[in-house]
């Protein structure tokens, strides 16, 4: 059992034959991290995963739906989310000790629990299913969050204009959404080339405090304007 070596990344075939033959092995001793992200970066960047900018909209589906439906749904889609975490995280760990491969990317979880599958006519398809992941991410990061640059760019716009239009063309005197659009394009592209989570928690600890100052202006304004819940209706707001 001591002597157990890590297999190379895309070996991904059960080796362990018992539970004592995944315990010997220590994934972690065989790692090679030159930058590791530590405790605090990491669940940096766990809470601004799990919340991101759409939090700050928290208050219209709040008003959407009633309180008395969107809180008890607020608390259990948050132990859903936690508990998902908990079952990608417990099943990677598996599958490290099983495949003796100390380290996997999110595609390569789904390709490995698909090929350490015993029926050989699912297990075939692992490849498949990594390709299919894939192509989920690349269709979620290209497709939904891009929206981000454009909630970017209307925020700095209305910044600048003072006011809270979000039409394409910009008022009197003021350059239109594209240009805004055009400068965020340098940073953005910036941030996107760090490769090490270690280099991006800075920005995961910034965004969570700006979410939570943003939070609290949002809290502070609701009950400064409406102290009260009585006579609350969405079309007051246009909603």
């Amino acid at each position: 059992m001591a002597g157990l070596k890590p297999e190379p990344l895309g070996s991904f075939r059960p080796l362990a034959q018992s539970e004592e033959e995944e315990r010997a092995f220590d994934y972690v001793k065989f790692r090679e991290n030159p930058k590791p992200t530590g405790v605090v970066g990491a669940v940096a960047h766990i809470v601004k995963g799990a919340l991101g900018g759409g939090i700050l909209g928290g208050h219209v589906a709040y008003m959407k739906a009633g309180a008395f439906i969107a809180l008890p749904l607020h608390i259990a889609f948050g132990f859903y989310l936690g508990f998902s975490l908990y079952l990608l995280v417990d099943s990677a760990q598996i599958l490290y000790r099983r495949t003796r491969v100390p380290t996997m990317s999110y595609p390569d979880v789904g390709e490995a629990s698909m090929a350490c599958f015993p029926n050989p006519k699912i297990s075939r398809w692992s490849k498949a299913f990594r390709y299919t992941i894939d192509f989920i991410i690349c269709l979620d990061l290209f497709g939904s969050c891009a929206c981000y640059q454009l909630i970017i760019a209307k925020s700095i716009k209305q910044l600048v204009e003072n006011t809270q239009q979000t039409a394409i063309e910009g008022a009197k005197g003021y350059p239109d959404l594209r240009v805004y659009l055009a400068m965020i394009i340098i940073p953005v592209i910036l941030i996107c080339l760090i490769t090490h989570l270690q280099w991006l928690a800075p920005f995961s600890i910034l965004a969570n405090f700006v979410i939570v100052i943003a939070l609290g202006v949002a809290v502070y304004y609701a009950f400064e304007n409406n102290p009260k819940f009585e006579n609350l209706r969405g079309d007051q707001w246009g909603i």
